[in-house]
């Protein structure tokens, strides 16, 4: 069973409307994990990788940034059971892509903010994490660039933004990335982009 130190901080009133991160920042944080990792030939989320779960690197990112509670969204729900304090959020759309299963998360979590993560990051940190809080402010949502293209599955959310999320899902867009353009988005740059290194095969892993 994989351990992850996950305690969750009681609810503080706050004085602003939009909170930076800091120890005042309650977030609920959410793996996607309803991918059918064709093009791995395995499930993905649980090849293992530098002796851990591929999954558990998106798992840790999220618990080091001491997110209030983290669920696993689609997949097999045994991956969520093998761990330590996470949740199992079943995916609301399943066979829909990811934009579905943001959706799902957004509908269950219990915080305002929610981080979403991919299950196949291979070396995210609780920094881009926290970078994603920070850059969120006033925003429906905030995520990373690499090589200036928004890396949507690695963001920051406001539950706010579900409506129109929901709206845009119903009127048969499934693309994030489409999604996305038409919400109030904010970027940044990451100091190192191998950070935001994801992997589609088994070769992927090791280059």
């Amino acid at each position: 069973m994989s351990a992850f130190p996950h305690t969750v901080r009681a609810k503080l009133a706050k004085s602003l409307k939009y909170p930076f991160v800091g120890e005042d920042m309650d977030f609920s944080g959410a793996v996607l994990n309803g991918g059918s990792s064709t093009r791995m030939g395995v499930d993905k989320a649980e090849i293992s990788f530098k002796n851990k779960r591929l999954i558990d690197i998106s798992l840790e990112a999220l618990a080091g940034a001491r997110a209030n509670e983290i669920f696993i969204v689609g997949g097999a729900s045994r991956v969520a059971e093998d761990s330590l304090n996470i949740l199992y959020c079943q995916d609301m759309f399943p066979g829909e892509g990811p934009l579905g299963g943001i959706i799902s998360a957004l509908s269950v979590a219990e915080y305002d903010v929610l981080v979403t993560l991919p299950c196949d990051h291979l070396y995210v940190t609780s920094q881009v994490v926290e970078q994603c809080l920070a850059a969120l402010t006033i925003h429906e949502m905030a995520c990373p660039l690499l090589e200036d293209t928004k890396q949507v599955l690695c963001s920051a959310w406001r539950k706010s933004g579900l409506k129109k999320l929901k709206e845009i899902f119903d009127s048969g867009t499934r693309s994030v990335m489409d999604a996305v353009s038409l919400l109030d988005v904010v970027t940044f740059q990451v100091s190192n982009p191998e950070i935001l290194r994801t992997a589609n095969t088994i070769d992927e892993l090791w280059q």
